[in-house]
């Protein structure tokens, strides 16, 4: 039975029994870890024999030996089943393994919410962006407009001008 889980980093360490604890959530500083284990047999606890494995994590079922400490080092943020299962001096196997779930939950910046957050502000800085370029495009637009509208009217008025003038002298 699982009976500890300590951060090898951090100060966070619980000391209470996980006899009946199904899951646990770290933080994502507590990546490194360790996990003590007991068997319930005392008759001869230096012939008791484990075996575990993190789901997610060990490829294969670890042989521990003797041991009753696992230690976990660089775990990546995800969801694990930890599972160990123990022999007892008589080298007869447990059927079933005792089995803990290990949420390490993954630093603010790489969370699905907040890459959504930044996705939006992205999109809204492109957004904006384009329709600034577009106001800017219209109004240059609009000022070459005025100024053939400008152009047009001044000739119009000159041709006029000149047009009186001929009539005038003639």
């Amino acid at each position: 039975h699982m009976t500890k889980i300590r951060s090898l980093y951090s100060q966070y360490d619980l000391d209470e029994s996980l006899l009946y604890t199904t899951s646990l959530e770290l933080h994502y500083k507590m990546n490194s870890f360790s996990i003590h284990f007991v068997s319930l047999n005392y008759i001869n606890p230096q012939k008791n024999r484990y075996l575990y494995k993190l789901d997610g994590f060990d490829q294969e079922w670890q042989d521990a030996g003797s041991g009753r400490e696992i230690i976990y080092r660089n775990v990546e943020p995800d969801r694990y089943t930890f599972r160990v299962i123990g022999s007892n001096n008589d080298g007869i196997w447990n059927s079933e393994a005792d089995t803990l779930a290990i949420t390490i939950k993954p630093p603010f910046w790489q969370t699905t919410l907040f890459q959504m957050f930044i996705a939006c502000i992205v999109m809204g800085i492109a957004i904006y962006a384009v329709r600034r370029r577009i106001s800017s495009i219209k109004q240059e637009s609009n000022i070459r407009r005025q100024f053939a509208h400008d152009l047009i009217k001044n000739q119009e008025a000159e041709r006029k001008r000149i047009a009186s003038e001929l009539h005038d002298s003639l």
